[in-house]
């Protein structure tokens, strides 16, 4: 069953390496996935809903994650995924991985700081970064170190910012994820 970090994080990674659409298991629990060790039923055990028409807490991590996509997607549905920069300390989960950037550069971008995890764009011929907490269980700072001070649009939480840096210091709950486009 997973934590909200650990949702948050597969819809994020998933998104870093390029998808283009999500679906959720289960949406609808079926009376069958209800069925308990003792005999008896749980409809709070899996999925958004339960059989008895209730509401789960991994309906609200969806939701929460859906805000995020609902303000990045039409970013991201034109974008072209080139690749992803591990930082140091989760390098070693792409180690054969035909996505993972060896270099650790990709444009602008010239390295990455904290447990993160890069996903690296094309988007109309500009740099957008999908930056992600590589963390299920934490929340913590991932750094995006640039080539030289650039003005950005960074949208976070369903929520547009702007930030001008050389070296971006982006503060992330457990799984999240941000986009980062060049302006």
């Amino acid at each position: 069953y997973p934590t909200e970090g650990q949702l948050i994080w597969n819809v994020n990674t998933t998104l870093a390496c390029g998808a283009k659409g999500m679906q959720y298991f289960l949406a609808f629990q079926p009376l069958h996935f209800a069925y308990a060790p003792n005999g008896t039923y749980d409809f709070t055990r899996n999925s958004f809903f339960g059989s008895v028409g209730n509401v789960n807490q991994w309906y609200y991590y969806a939701q929460k994650v859906n805000k995020q996509i609902d303000a990045i997607d039409e970013i991201l549905m034109k974008a072209y995924n080139v690749g992803v920069i591990a930082s140091d300390s989760v390098k070693g989960d792409f180690e054969g991985n035909a996505m993972l950037i060896e270099s650790g550069e990709f444009h602008q971008l010239k390295g990455v700081r904290g447990e993160g995890l890069v996903g690296c764009f094309e988007y109309e011929g500009k740099t957008a970064l999908y930056v992600v907490n590589y963390s299920t269980a934490k929340a913590g700072d991932v750094i995006i170190d640039l080539n030289d001070t650039h003005e950005m649009n960074v949208i976070q939480r369903g929520k547009a910012a702007t930030a001008t840096a050389q070296h971006l210091s982006i503060h992330l709950e457990a799984g999240e994820g941000v986009l980062v486009t060049f302006t």
